[in-house]
């Protein structure tokens, strides 16, 4: 009797190790799926725009930001630069509002803070 309640416990565990591993994923999926679409930030006097696909690749007008891939991690969006053979990495606070329609990105560096401003096509 004691096997079968030892052997049922691990089912149960394995049962809810494994699906709340899917959960995560899928949670993880569904914000970088709020990324997905065309940005434009008007907010200056050089229109900047970024394409976020979602494959996980991303195309920018901004010398800054270049080409490259994005996800989300540790709550943060990080953008690898792969443009012109560069490999740079950058974090950015980031919020979303209006219905996820805009877009508002905070990265510090150095002691300065370059904020973008977003707004879905």
């Amino acid at each position: 009797m004691n096997k079968k309640i030892v052997l049922f416990g691990m089912f149960v565990l394995l049962v809810c190790v494994g699906l709340s591993g899917c959960f995560e994923n899928n949670n993880q999926s569904s914000v970088e799926n709020r990324f997905v679409g065309t940005w434009i930030d008007n907010s200056s006097s050089i229109e900047s725009t970024i394409d976020f696909f979602s494959d996980g690749e991303y195309i920018s007008n901004d010398p800054w930001l270049g080409n490259g891939y994005y996800e989300v991690k540790g709550g943060k969006l990080v953008m690898t630069v792969t443009t012109a053979g560069a490999n740079l990495k950058y974090s950015f606070d980031y919020f979303f509002s209006d219905n996820y329609r805009s877009l508002n990105m905070t990265r510090s560096a150095g002691g300065l803070k370059f904020n973008y401003e977003y707004k879905k096509q």
